[in-house]
């Protein structure tokens, strides 16, 4: 390895990319014919919120090019010196192929000398990577990425990564963080920049100016709330106690007395938990004894307890952080990370044997910074669990709220530019996106395509509350099939769950013609959406199909299908969560935390969850947009839009697609619905009965 570098020092090697890569990108020139609408004036947008630091939000439909219009200058900024690096950051993998993508296209009409990299998750890259630090040589790591970087001339890849990482067996995970401090571009998942446990160094500092693309941004929320959640199982805590014992009786005897130690102050948590659980498994529980034991006060502290023939959970919530055991498990972890530091031989001859704890130990980095930096947007749960295989006490903490944590993690100095084709209302995502002293601009893109190629139709003599559905079955299914008599086609159909698209697919078979084809998502699996994917595409079968897939599934966001794969696209329902504890401990918060009236909601709680439920009971006859709470508006309607948009999205996706946008629910035509509606369709019908929807079926173009 040596030999290879010393007859060229890397620094003058890095000196001639960046003189070759500013060449490169002086005179940029846009790999397509000409410029869509709109994009010439978003392209500068971005290029002075870049200069000026400055957040900018951009709301575009499918086909706008994003991707473009955000990378590009980003690139020209790059080559002037006004930033040091630009990061792609994306909420899903298969995202990441379209700014590789577009980088090949420009590579086809100018001479760039980019360094880019894709970087992938730990889990994929390294899985054991804790265990590679102790091995690690920083210094050949070093010197494999500079000697690579000598002949880089294309972007790289993960299997570049793995197949130089095995070339030299250094861990992947840790060669791509030590590629990635060169590269111009870094594409990567969110994670790199939100997860405590997986931040990049560099955004820890504001010394260096950074572009920060985060793309699909309507995600975040619901990402971070993933990220800040923990849970863990009691269980856990008894395995892991028993591996400390196998490797206690390995040791020698300095090493086991340490371990014996660590085990002590497992002992004293696993202790403190079999007393909670204890105080669940009583017939009449006492929430105050609770209380009392957890060091909290019962006002702040709700129960509740879920039944049904496989299992029983009782579920103990506290909005407040809980002394006694956080003070407990971080006793123990404190000694376990200085047992990991001075004792890395007892380890390193136990390699195989820690492996197995690996996620154990993440669950564990990740509880302490949970407990470490608890905040308001937090809930503690104890769960005490009843099922066939026995009892069982979980402890989680619940993130109600990750936009203040993210915002918190955001790089001061560097330039946020967030965008996705659902970024409405701009209101909603200002709130959330954007720092209340930082300067936020938001700007909303025309769609390139011509409007009247996609007929947005809501059917309101369909009541889909939750109440209505039972007789509303029959109703939908015959709207749906009426849409594949009239018009044929794909027709593709996104249920509010798995449970209503299995007995709405039951009343469909009942009333199916023979000429007709019906496909129904059972899971959210690859296999499962493979096959799904593949009949849709397929155009040899002219009969007509109606594909019925789940709204929470994965074929709402991210599937890109090709020309006329759909015809057509069916909403059922306005698509708000599902009545739960958490959905009602989420209402409380929201209202309180984010009611500009400063108004605080004070329900009685007595010893069960909240009283007030929003899930169908919403304002159905509110006519004053500013009445609706927060509560409504923050974990309701403005969440379950946005599934609704990206939903949508599926239909057109070039100049070429055309088709139809069904929304059945009669909740459609609330007033809180219009603005939003407007805004994202402009013009649409509003059908009363399923004789005017037939009439309006007939007036459309029959589909090829």
């Amino acid at each position: 390895m040596a030999d290879n570098i010393n007859g060229d020092n890397f620094k003058e090697c890095y000196r001639r990319h960046i003189a070759d890569r500013d060449a490169g990108l002086k005179h940029l020139k846009f790999p397509f014919a000409s410029l869509r609408p709109g994009q010439a004036e978003v392209m500068q947008e971005v290029s002075k919120c870049l200069v000026n630091g400055t957040t900018y939000l951009l709301n575009a439909p499918t086909g706008f090019g994003k991707t473009q219009v955000c990378l590009l200058p980003a690139l020209s900024c790059l080559g002037k010196h006004l930033i040091k690096r630009i990061y792609y950051f994306t909420n899903q993998e298969a995202q990441r192929v379209l700014p590789v993508k577009l980088l090949q296209q420009l590579n086809t009409c100018n001479e760039l000398h980019l360094w880019s990299l894709t970087m992938y998750s730990v889990q994929k890259s390294c899985s054991h990577h804790d265990f590679c630090y102790f091995s690690v040589n920083k210094k050949l790591l070093q010197e494999i990425a500079q000697n690579y970087l000598r002949t880089c001339k294309e972007h790289i890849d993960f299997e570049q990564v793995q197949t130089l990482a095995a070339n030299y067996n250094v861990c992947p995970y840790l060669l791509q963080n030590k590629l990635a401090e060169y590269m111009d571009l870094v594409i990567l998942d969110y994670n790199y920049l939100l997860d405590p446990l997986q931040t990049l160094a560099c955004f820890k500092s504001d010394k260096e100016k950074y572009a920060l693309l985060l793309d699909e941004a309507h995600n975040l929320r619901r990402r971070g709330e993933n990220i800040f959640h923990c849970q863990i199982n009691l269980n856990t805590f008894v395995a892991y106690r028993r591996r400390l014992q196998k490797l206690q009786a390995a040791s020698s005897a300095a090493n086991a007395k340490n371990l014996s130690e660590l085990i002590g102050r497992l002992d004293l948590l696993l202790d403190f938990c079999r007393k909670i659980a204890q105080l669940l498994q009583q017939k009449d529980i006492d929430r105050n004894k609770l209380s009392a034991c957890l060091e909290i006060s019962p006002e702040n502290s709700l129960l509740s307890q879920d039944s049904s023939r496989e299992k029983q959970v009782i579920n103990f919530y506290s909005r407040q952080p809980l002394p006694q055991f956080n003070q407990l498990f971080l006793n123990f972890w404190q000694l376990w990370q200085e047992f990991w530091q001075s004792e890395k031989n007892v380890f390193a001859e136990n390699w195989g044997e820690l492996r197995k704890f690996q996620d154990e130990i993440a669950k564990f980095k990740r509880l302490q910074f949970l407990i470490t930096n608890y905040c308001p947007g937090f809930i503690n749960i104890f769960s005490y669990l009843t099922n066939a295989k026995g009892h069982t006490l979980l402890f989680t903490i619940h993130c109600l709220d990750a936009m203040p944590l993210i915002k918190a993690a955001l790089p001061a100095n560097s330039a946020k530019i967030f965008f996705s084709a659902t970024l409405l209302p701009p209101d909603y995502y200002k709130k959330m996106l954007c720092s209340a002293a930082e300067r936020c601009i938001y700007h909303a893109a025309p769609s390139p395509f011509d409007p009247a190629k996609r007929r947005v139709a809501l059917l309101a003599y369909a009541d889909l509350s939750y109440s209505n559905r039972q007789s509303n079955y029959e109703l939908v299914a015959k709207s749906l099939l009426a849409y594949l008599k009239i018009v044929g086609g794909h027709l593709l159909v996104f249920a509010p769950s798995y449970r209503y698209a299995e007995i709405l697919a039951q009343r469909i078979k009942l009333i199916l013609p023979q000429n007709m084809r019906l496909i129904v998502q059972t899971a959210n699996t690859a296999a499962v959406k493979e096959q799904f994917l593949r009949t849709l595409q397929d155009r040899t079968d002219p009969s007509p199909l109606l594909a019925l897939a789940v709204m929470q599934g994965s074929f709402s966001e991210g599937l890109d299908l090709p020309h006329k794969s759909i015809t057509a696209i069916a909403i059922i329902s306005v698509n708000y969560p599902a009545k739960s504890d958490l959905l009602s401990l989420a209402q409380e918060y929201y209202q309180s935390a984010y009611n500009t009236a400063g108004q605080n909601i004070n329900d009685e709680y007595d010893n069960q969850i909240l009283a007030a439920d929003y899930y169908e009971n919403t304002p159905e006859n509110t006519t004053k947009l500013p009445n609706l709470s927060p509560a409504y508006l923050f974990t309701q309607l403005y969440p379950g839009f946005s599934k609704i948009l990206q939903a949508c999205g599926r239909l057109i996706r070039s100049e070429e697609d055309e088709g139809d946008l069904l929304l059945l629910d009669a909740r459609f035509t609330q007033p809180q619905f219009q603005d939003l509606l407007k805004e994202a369709f402009g013009s649409y019908a509003v059908l009363d009965s399923l004789a005017e929807y037939v009439a309006w079926l007939r007036n459309l173009p029959k589909s090829n």
